[in-house]
């Protein structure tokens, strides 16, 4: 039963000691820093916070976070440090990162070591999921696992996926994330070419083919019958009936000695709303079957009432996407004229990118991202003097360099007025965040950045900062600073 949960906003922090790899003051690899923690918020009141769900540990649910990303939970899915299943009120903690902004305020680290060679992660979308009960800590049950259907960076579908193991102190590769676009989609594309928006509902039907349940029909004594195992996924509209079996359609298409060969492939196709059409291979042999799903007696009177229901929740289902559709070709027929070309691509891009998921399954708690590592750039590499806006030095303890058009940021560790080895490409349009040692907000944007590169000279760049005079408030209003 899928239950609606309670949900609140939790504030929280989580902190971890390792040895993370950093740059030195002359750019280089340093040997070892010992940070205090490892997700480290470089602005403790403005960290991304986390949506904390109260669920009941023995039911199912699926919740919608505000982004839009689905969090599918199975009965049975969270355990304790025992590996035992726990019941109860449970919380379930969750939050993602998909802008730089996020990413920076997350203190969450973004740098991968392959051989060596230190890398920079371009993230397709970051996730933090874990639970608790009674304030301790819960474990995810591995043959349960919670399925997360995060909203995905259209730019960026089909990246790699890593996990951030805590006890390894480092990122690892796990299964690469199932991109996968719902059914809504079909209404975005109304937008893109009207000609064809009344032809879309025998596109529907097309689309809901696999969803439209089949008859079962009761069992003729006289004609030959045959049990195949059949995937659900494959063909959801046989789940579920007892005692399913398939009769030949006619008398002479199937041999009793069929039974009696070890088949080294079973094809099922499905030809119309009763019929299918089963193929036994054997070597270079093949025979060809028109079958129809049959119960004996003691089974129909329950295969019809599961057929009824099928086809009920398909009608209903049918209607509704027909009504979208209806209503999307309304609201295109009384705008398509108001509306540039250019308005159009907007708005179907927003609606695609609200559209297309990736799934990650959760099979340990903690940070999953999607990732392609990226070098660090290299078309400039100076001293930097840090000062001010007035030129007075200005002592930071981190600087965040962000590049235009990558979902990346280079964080500079460091405590200080001067870094040498600090590196950016002349040819992107760049920003720049940081925090001074008294806990403000620093920023050059990207047209200050651009003037101020112009006047490097003999390896030195001066960058002046301007300095967030009011006290740091919220997380949004941090974003809002940072973003504008």
């Amino acid at each position: 039963m899928k239950r609606k949960p309670l949900i609140f906003t939790l504030v929280s922090f989580i902190a971890f000691f390792i040895v993370i790899i950093i740059f030195d003051r002359k750019g280089n690899k340093a040997s070892a820093y010992i940070s205090s923690t490892f997700i480290d918020p470089p602005i403790a009141r403005a960290h991304v916070p986390f949506t904390t769900y109260l669920l009941d540990a023995d039911s199912g649910y699926q919740v919608k976070y505000p982004s839009g990303t689905l969090i599918h939970i199975p009965t049975g899915a969270f355990v304790d440090s025992a590996g035992q299943s726990v019941s109860g009120k449970v919380n379930l903690n969750y939050r993602e990162f998909h802008k730089p902004s996020e990413i920076y305020l997350s203190g969450i680290p973004m740098l991968y070591d392959s051989m060596g060679q230190v890398y920079v992660f371009e993230s397709a979308g970051m996730l933090q999921i874990d639970a608790s009960q009674n304030g301790k800590p819960l474990y995810a049950n591995r043959n349960k696992p919670i399925r997360v259907d995060m909203v995905a960076d259209t730019d960026r579908l089909g990246y790699p996926a890593y996990y951030l193991d805590t006890l390894l102190k480092k990122w690892v590769g796990v299964a690469r994330p199932l991109v996968v676009t719902t059914a809504k989609a079909d209404s975005a594309t109304l937008y893109d070419d009207i000609d064809t928006a009344s032809d879309q509902t025998t596109d529907l039907e097309k689309v809901l083919q696999n969803e439209k349940p089949v008859p079962v029909f009761i069992a003729n004594k006289e004609k030959a019958k045959f049990h195949i195992e059949v995937s659900e996924n494959e063909f959801p509209e046989l789940a579920g009936y007892n005692g399913l079996r398939f009769q030949a359609k006619g008398q002479d298409d199937f041999d009793p000695k069929f039974s009696e060969i070890t088949w080294s492939n079973i094809k099922l196709q499905k030809l119309n709303d009763t019929e299918y059409q089963v193929t036994l291979v054997s070597g270079k042999k093949s025979f060809e079957i028109i079958a129809i799903p049959v119960v004996d007696d003691q089974n129909m009177a329950e295969a019809q009432k599961l057929y009824d229901k099928k086809y009920k929740d398909y009608i209903a289902k049918l209607d509704q996407r027909k009504t979208e559709q209806e209503r999307a070709k309304t609201t295109k027929d009384g705008r398509s004229k108001l509306w540039t070309k250019d308005m159009q691509n907007k708005f179907v891009a927003a609606c695609q990118s609200h559209l297309i998921y990736s799934y990650f399954n959760i099979l340990k708690f903690g940070v999953y991202n999607s990732d392609c590592p990226k070098k660090w750039p290299s078309e400039v590499d100076v001293v930097a003097h840090i000062t001010d806006y007035w030129g007075h030095n200005l002592s930071l303890c981190d600087m965040c360099l962000v590049q235009r058009g990558l979902n990346s940021v280079y964080i500079y560790h460091f405590r200080g007025s001067q870094y040498s080895g600090f590196k950016f490409n002349r040819s992107a349009q760049n920003t720049m965040w940081a925090t001074t040692t008294d806990g403000k907000i620093a920023i050059i944007d990207s047209a200050s950045f651009k003037a101020q590169q112009q006047s490097i000279k003999d390896g030195q760049i001066y960058l002046q900062f301007k300095v967030m005079d009011k006290e740091i408030g919220s997380y949004q209003d941090v974003r809002k600073y940072l973003d504008s």
